[in-house]
This record gives C-alpha cells, structure tokens and sequence, in this order.
C-alpha cells in the first residue's frame, strides 16, 4: 500500500475519475482517513519547522523576506527616534520611556 497520494491516482486513473462508483465505499473511506492522517502529520511537521525560525522571520515566506521586512521596519523607527543605530535607538526609547514615567 503506497502513499495516499499514491493510491489517489491509482484510484482515478482506474476509472475513479469518471465512474466513483467502481470504488468500494470501504476502500474510499480507508483513504480519506489516511489523507487526514497525512495532512494532520504535515501540517504539524509545519508548524515544527515555523517554531523553529526565529521570531522575526516567522509567518513570512523566505528569511530573505522577513529580514527586509525587519530592516525596513527598524528604519522607520529610527528615522522617527533620529538615530542612526541600535545603541541610540535603545537610548532614545529609555528617554521617551522615562519622560512618560514622569522622570
């Protein structure tokens, strides 16, 4: 017995594809519940691999994707701080953050 994807073209090019009915009704049964098998497994295999990118790179696409992102983002933050690097960055935020605390 193959893959469920497998065994789903065996069963169309058989004739499961313009006549269902040639199928067992246990058999396609037995099926579907395999590919719900195999998909729950894939997508937990996912999810694995998702957990396992950094924070910032999660929920996008390429790595290269997120650090652009990322970088643009900063920017934006920086020009707002007017900064030009992380150091001034925190530096500027601990003001901010001390100016609201009434500090």
């Amino acid at each position: 017995m193959g893959s469920a994807s497998e065994r789903i073209t065996q069963y169309l090019s058989v004739g499961g594809l313009f006549n269902p009915d040639l199928m067992e009704h246990g058999k396609v049964r037995d099926l579907l519940i395999d590919c719900r098998t195999e998909l729950d497994a894939a997508h937990r295999r996912i999810a694995t691999l998702e957990m396992l990118r950094p924070h910032w790179a999660q929920g996008y696409t390429s790595d290269s994707i997120a650090a652009q992102t990322a970088t643009a983002a900063l920017a934006q933050l920086w020009g707002l701080l007017e900064v030009d690097n992380q150091t001034d960055a925190m530096a500027a935020i601990r003001r901010l953050w001390d100016q609201a605390d009434g500090g």
